[in-house]
Order: structure tokens, then C-alpha cells, then sequence
């Protein structure tokens, strides 16, 4: 009895010398050599494991732009009575670029967020995750995100365009006198070199684009229409 009891723990002891990976990927170099002894005092690391297929980015958004998220994601559901977005099935749609491109060719979605706003930094965590078949994306990459809140019709200017005052974000007009004026505006997001802006404008006014430095509230001048 004492032999076969010896023996089932020299099995038990033998089975800890088989790591077995529990998900499917990359493994690092080995962080220990063979005869090294291990978990001696404590837990020893033997290599690192990557999962790459798929793969998972995490991110934080400010408080504004959760509820600018919030907002187009009821709009899209008002505007589709088909839509599961208000029973909270339709995921969010991420596409993802890389530093050295311009564009957004991965596809994925978001498939976690934090249980709220962190009030040390006034933002929430975020994961994507995305399909990564061929191993292109590798851990530890930095990345650009974008979410798609549906297609609406939006009044933009050039973000140059918009001026900062202590009282907020505002543009430069010209009104049917040719006097500039200053007009108050609440903005939106920026998109490729444009800013939208969601009140303040009603997309018939002139706005000036170029010579911000030479115009002044209350001067006359004399305007050109911007080339498109």
C-alpha cells in the first residue's frame, strides 16, 4: 500500500512537468533553462503566451464621447423600428488603422466596457476585438480606432475655422453688410480636416476660412469665396 501510494504521488508530481497551453498562439522564448528548479518560494514564470487570432484592443473614451456614442447609437434605433439596438443586441462596429497608415482596414467590434467612469481621469475602459487570421497585428501595436454611429446629414467647416474663447467654441461670419461677426457654436466631431458643428449655424452663413488673423468682429471686409 505504501509503494502504490508513493507511486500515485510520483505520478501526480511527473503530471506538473506538463504545462499544456490553455487557448491557441504565440509562445515568447523561454524565461527558464532545462535542470533550472522551478516555483521554488513562489509562482515561476517559464514563458509568456500570446493569443493572436483573435486579438483585443483595449482603449478609453472621455465621458463626452460615451455619450456622443450613446446618443447615435438611439438615434440609428429611432430610426430603424427594425433595429436590436434597443434591445442591446446590435454590437458596435470598430475599424482599426495603424500608426503608419492613413486608413481603417480592420474590422471588429466592441465586446466589453468598464462598469463606468473612472472619476480619477474622467474616462471609461474599452475593449475591441478584432480577427486576426494571417498574424498581421501584433501585440503591444499602437492603433487608431473609429465607430461608425450611422450616416446623418451634418453642417462641417474647416477645424481651422473654429476659434476657443472663454465662453467656447465659436466662428467667424460674414454678414449681408460684409461685417464680420462672431457667432457661438457647439461642435462635434472632427473628420478629415473638418469639424462639425451641431448648433450655432444654420448653413447658409458665410464663414470665413482664410485671413482668421486679419478679421476682426465688427470690420468690414471684403469676402472671397473659398475655392471647394
Amino acid at each position: 500500500d505504501v509503494a502504490k501510494a508513493n507511486q500515485q504521488i510520483a505520478e501526480i508530481n511527473y503530471s506538473y512537468t506538463h504545462v499544456t497551453a490553455p487557448f491557441d498562439g504565440r509562445i515568447s522564448r523561454r524565461q527558464v533553462d532545462p535542470g533550472n528548479l522551478v516555483g521554488a518560494g513562489g509562482a515561476t514564470t517559464l514563458a509568456t503566451l500570446i493569443s493572436e487570432d483573435p486579438i483585443y484592443v483595449y482603449f478609453t473614451l472621455s465621458e463626452r464621447d460615451v455619450l456622443d456614442i450613446s446618443e447615435g447609437t438611439r438615434r440609428n434605433a429611432a430610426s430603424d423600428p427594425e433595429s436590436t439596438v434597443k434591445k442591446g443586441h446590435k454590437p458596435v462596429i470598430l475599424e482599426m488603422g495603424l500608426s503608419n497608415k492613413t486608413d481603417f482596414p480592420y474590422k471588429g467590434q466592441l465586446d466589453y466596457y468598464d462598469l463606468g467612469i473612472d472619476p480619477q481621469t474622467g474616462t471609461i475602459l474599452m475593449r475591441g476585438v478584432f480577427p486576426n487570421p494571417d498574424g498581421d497585428l501584433l501585440s503591444g501595436y499602437f492603433v487608431r480606432l473609429r465607430a461608425s454611429m450611422g450616416v446623418r446629414d451634418v453642417l462641417t467647416v474647416p477645424e481651422g475655422a473654429v476659434g476657443v474663447a472663454q465662453v467656447g467654441h465659436y466662428v467667424l461670419v460674414v454678414d449681408d453688410k460684409n461685417t464680420v461677426q462672431q457667432k457661438p457654436v457647439t461642435v462635434g466631431a472632427a473628420v478629415n480636416g473638418l469639424r462639425v458643428i451641431e448648433k450655432g449655424l444654420e448653413g447658409t452663413e458665410r464663414v470665413v476660412v482664410n485671413g482668421l488673423q486679419r478679421a476682426r468682429p465688427g470690420a468690414p471686409v471684403t469676402p472671397e469665396e473659398a475655392k471647394p
